[in-house]
């Protein structure tokens, strides 16, 4: 049986079309634990839909390689608005937390927000979040992350994320993500730093592989 220490929170940070959300989404479709999502992009009918784990985009701009979030057997809800999804969350307990946008609940100005990262760890909640400007996210949420997976993005935004992690742009050696699918994997946990092109099941721990 897992520990609530267990619940390591996990990041995705990359600029557009570079590959976090289709990490992020093949994450949820993995574990055996209840969602509950955030996705601004998502129709605002999308949980009732009948066949949305089966492939359903939320538009052209937003079409990705990624899937779907969770799948069928999962208990999946997803949110499109800010104050339900955290309405949910509050009363959450054993469950994995989705965050598409993560400066949208976690902005430099809502701090109230971080007790979500700082505390659900408490409640069984573990928290994995994607951002386009890790800058703009709460650096209290950001240095709560124990993995992050850093994807072509400027050079301020992924300072500031190795700076996080205790490390300086050194620690790359070169090897920084510049096409799609190139990522750098952080572990705070284990004080590495691991470059190459994201696959699917290499990158994902063994509860997460569905």
């Amino acid at each position: 049986m897992k520990q609530k220490t267990d619940y390591l929170h996990v990041a995705f940070f990359g600029s557009s079309y570079s590959g976090k959300s289709t990490l992020a989404r093949r994450f949820s479709r993995g574990g055996n634990r209840q969602q509950i999502i955030y996705d601004p992009v998502a129709p605002a009918d999308i949980n009732a839909a009948a066949n949305w784990h089966d492939g359903w985009r939320p538009d052209r701009r937003k079409n990705t390689m990624s899937g779907m979030w969770g799948r069928k057997e999962l208990s999946t809800e997803i949110f499109t608005e800010p104050v339900p999804f955290l309405r949910a969350v509050s009363k959450a307990k054993d469950c994995d937390v989705f965050i598409d946008e993560a400066a949208d609940i976690f902005s430099l100005k809502q701090t109230e927000n971080a007790a979500i990262i700082t505390r659900g760890r408490h409640r069984g909640l573990r928290v994995f979040f994607c951002s386009q400007r890790p800058t703009m996210v709460s650096p209290t949420v950001r240095e709560q992350v124990a993995v992050c997976y850093l994807f072509r993005l400027a050079r301020r935004d992924s300072d500031a994320v190795l700076a996080d992690c205790g490390f300086n742009r050194d620690i790359l050696a070169g090897k920084i993500p510049r096409a799609a699918g190139e990522v750098v994997t952080i572990s705070k946990v284990e004080g590495r730093v691991v470059s190459g092109f994201w696959d699917a099941a290499g990158l994902l721990p063994d509860e997460y592989r569905a």
